[in-house]
């Protein structure tokens, strides 16, 4: 269920609110940080379960790499390395015009894409202390930032950089690069959702395994999904973080269990983009 207030009258959320139903939100919660803290306040008071759509906790290759940096045998975590980028996702396969009106989207790349990546930083590399950043603006959209890059100062000393790009290269949809240094080793990848996850320590370069259903051939639920849906092929491996949430939530409520990631994820990762965007000294009157 999708709870943007400006897409929905009445709002889903009160509905859902209402009659107590479990509910999966898509990202971002809102156009605005206040608008997001005031439905999760509803939710809360209300007392449902509600599963956010940051779908990057899915991926099999981002959770290998967390696994690694807490295991703590490659030493302290130091440096993330954060590059994202697409072509502005108003065509294409996309087709959502509206990304274009800071009005309903509430801001740019940053808040309506990237806050992926800020969610998956600080799951990661642990609490922010400090965030810096600055936005640039190509494509003329007014308060339609289409580039973002951010630095965050975890608590731990690690500093994570981010840079988030919407473009005009029509052959690079969705594309993360991602290098990950510790004291005693690099972990790094090209593709969130398929991998390979490469690690090089002192004994040399290897490929860090990502389970089952990510190999070549990957999980037969997925390739349901295309089948049923008739989707091209090539959309399997990247729709396979959102099968892999679906499923997550609809276990959740079929088990009685609370959700995840929830709501306080969700809103941490909001208040990191509302920081970003008032460090830059020209956020919109959004936020």
């Amino acid at each position: 269920m999708d709870l943007h207030p400006h897409l929905h009258t009445p709002r889903p959320g009160d509905l859902a609110c209402s009659l107590r139903l479990p509910v999966y939100c898509e990202k971002p919660l809102a156009p605005t940080l206040s608008e997001a803290e005031d439905l999760a306040a509803a939710a809360a008071a209300a007392g449902i379960p509600v599963q956010v759509g940051l779908v990057l906790r899915n991926s099999a290759v981002f959770i290998a790499a967390r696994d690694c940096v807490l295991s703590g045998e490659l030493g302290r975590l130091m440096s993330i390395a954060f590059r994202d980028d697409q072509y502005f996702p108003i065509q294409g396969q996309y087709a959502s015009s509206w990304r274009s009106d800071v009005s309903i989207a509430g801001g740019g790349t940053l808040l309506e894409h990237s806050i992926h990546d800020l969610d998956v930083l600080a799951w990661i590399g642990g609490p922010v202390r400090s965030v810096s950043a600055c936005t640039a603006n190509f494509a003329g959209h007014e308060g339609v930032e289409d580039v973002a890059a951010v630095t965050l100062i975890h608590e731990s000393g690690a500093i994570s950089t981010l840079t988030s790009v919407w473009h005009a290269i029509m052959s690079r949809p969705s594309t993360r690069r991602v290098e990950i240094f510790c004291e005693r080793g690099l972990l790094w990848t090209d593709d969130e959702a398929g991998g390979p996850l490469y690690l090089q320590t002192g004994d040399g370069l290897t490929e860090v395994s990502l389970g089952e259903g990510t190999q070549e051939g990957g999980s037969s639920i997925e390739e349901g999904v295309v089948k049923v849906l008739e989707l091209p092929r090539e959309l399997k491996t990247p729709l396979s973080l959102y099968v892999r949430s679906d499923l997550a939530f609809l276990e959740s409520v079929a088990t009685q269990k609370m959700p995840s990631p929830d709501l306080k994820a969700a809103l941490d990762a909001h208040r990191l983009a509302d920081l970003a965007y008032r460090c830059t000294g020209v956020a919109n009157a959004q936020h």
